[in-house]
């Protein structure tokens, strides 16, 4: 059995069992990284933390992806100089980055339109798969880089806003010693898209592999970027679609999608109907973040859409809300996860009871409760995971943008997981920002 299959049957099973023994939780064994009654502890890191960032670029949170041999991708949110969230409404856009084995990450370039780059933040990345029979799992005719983000919409022409990339940036576009400006910006809205990649063919692992890398490491440099006085390397290997297009019930407060994803091949997820076992089609999901008026204060909370297996997440989407009457915290920046007993899984960013008096830097994990799917409203508290230290010595004072990747310590083939999240840390100076890894097996 190929790679793909053998993903695809196991995601087959794990529905099985969910559906067959929902006793059968997290109790019985924690997957790699989690430990405690009900797994929802990280394990102690493993020494050392990985830094996405330069002196001449600040990050934001990301994915990771797998190309050939060693060499791991990470696609974040990426602002030019050493700024960082102070400049995140004018400067920030999807970047990649690249290192080989244990090696630093370093910067190989802008994600870019037609010879430009876009505005676009809290960006994710992952490997997409399209289904030929919904019904039929191992059906699999193509595959994408799916990166989702964010874009500035010019409120009257109701076009993309591009990066500024000034030299230097000015002044009143950032914040230096503090924290961020708030969006939105004048005149300007914020919306979902998803960059991709043309479709290359699904045919195995090692394939899979080789087209992320061929893709990702096309680059041209562009001169006097965007207009300003600045040259920069520039991928334009990717295309644009607004999510809103193809999905008109998004609001404009519907920000900071994430693909729902398997663990255990860092690939989008596709599954079986949680609350209709008799359903023979898989699906994918998308969370993100929107807003709810709850006991007269607005309130952030997580709203997800899912499409058929057969469907590219740009292709089209079924809205499914997140909030109940009853939610008292904040919680954001959603990356969701299938367990390997079928159940849906989120870290997010979390506020109110989850941290209180800590909300900048707090982690929490929280469940999806199969109501879901039949768009029912929800409201599961999170429990916090990570707070505002990454190690025992770097104290932070703003840490968001979770995520997870199934991760593999050494050459001996042990699962762990990359725990990734922007991370400013408490001390003086710029607000510089910076995506922190940490290996937790």
């Amino acid at each position: 059995m190929n790679f793909l299959k053998w993903a695809t049957a196991y995601l087959a099973g794990a529905h099985a069992l969910q559906s067959n023994n929902t006793q059968a939780s997290n109790e019985l064994s924690c997957e790699p990284g989690w430990t405690g009654p009900t797994c929802k502890q990280l394990s102690p890191a493993l020494p050392g933390i990985g830094k996405i960032c330069s002196p001449e670029h600040s990050t934001w949170g990301g994915s990771i992806l797998q190309g050939v041999d060693d060499t791991e991708y990470a696609i974040t949110s990426t602002m030019v100089d050493d700024n960082g969230l102070t400049c995140w409404p004018s400067t920030s856009t999807p970047g990649i980055w690249r290192r080989v084995g244990k090696g630093p990450w370093e910067f190989l370039s802008f994600v870019g339109l037609n010879g430009m780059v876009l505005w676009g933040h809290n960006c994710y990345a992952v490997i997409e798969t399209k289904l030929a029979d919904p019904t039929d799992p191992t059906s699999i005719i193509s595959a994408r880089i799916t990166i989702f983000s964010l874009e500035q919409i010019d409120k009257k022409t109701r076009t993309v806003v591009r990066a500024n990339f000034a030299n230097p940036i000015p002044k009143n576009l950032c914040q230096p010693n503090r924290w961020a400006k708030q969006f939105p910006v004048a005149n300007k809205e914020q919306q979902m898209v998803v960059h991709y990649s043309k479709e290359f063919p699904a045919t195995s692992e090692a394939a899979i592999r080789a087209q992320v890398t061929e893709i990702l490491e096309s680059r041209v440099l562009i001169k006097n970027i965007n207009g300003y006085n600045r040259d920069v390397y520039v991928n334009q290997e990717f295309s644009l679609s607004e999510l809103k297009r193809n999905n008109p019930w998004l609001r404009v407060n519907s920000v900071n999608p994430a693909p729902l994803i398997d663990i255990h091949n860092n690939y989008m997820a596709i599954f079986k109907n949680p609350a209709n076992p008799v359903d023979p089609n898989y699906y994918k999901a998308v969370f993100y973040r929107t807003s709810a008026v709850i006991g007269g204060k607005a309130r952030e909370v997580i709203a997800s859409m899912y499409m058929l297996a057969n469907k590219y997440s740009s292709e089209s989407g079924v809205f499914t809300p997140g909030a109940s009457d009853n939610c008292t915290w904040n919680i954001e920046d959603p990356y969701c996860w299938v367990t390997q007993n079928g159940k849906f899984r989120c870290i997010v960013h979390a506020g109110g009871n989850t941290c209180p008096g800590d909300w900048n830097a707090c982690t929490g994990v929280m469940e999806v409760p199969d109501t879901f799917f039949n768009r029912k409203s929800y409201c599961n508290p999170p429990v916090m995971i990570a707070n505002k230290f990454v190690d025992n010595e770097t104290l932070v004072d703003y840490g968001q943008r979770p995520a997870l990747f199934q991760y593999k310590a050494d050459k001996s083939g042990k699962k762990c997981i990359a725990f990734t999240r922007g991370v400013v840390p408490d001390q003086p100076g710029p607000r510089k920002s910076c995506t922190y890894v940490q290996v937790i097996c």
